[in-house]
């Protein structure tokens, strides 16, 4: 994860890493098929600091199934109680 601080009150970020995984599909529809392997990760996000209130948006993809991807967009009300 690299940090990019963009003055007093807002970072930016990127995060990569890797992932093993294993897959196996068995069914009545499907012949049995098996995978496993190393794929990317990849997530970039923004950070804004109020005081004790914070705000994250963040992007990430991941991988999921045969050939696709999982992505996703999350948006977070962080309260600090320091």
């Amino acid at each position: 994860m690299g940090l990019l601080p963009a003055g007093r009150y807002l970072d930016f970020y990127l995060k990569v890493g890797g992932d093993y995984y294993k897959l196996t599909v068995a069914g009545n529809y499907y012949t049995n098929q098996s995978q496993n392997g190393f794929r990317w990760d990849a997530g970039a996000g923004v950070q804004a600091r109020f005081g004790r209130v914070g705000v994250r948006l963040e992007y990430e993809r991941l991988p999921a199934g045969m050939t696709n991807s999982l992505e996703y967009v999350s948006l977070a009300v962080i309260l600090s109680t320091r």
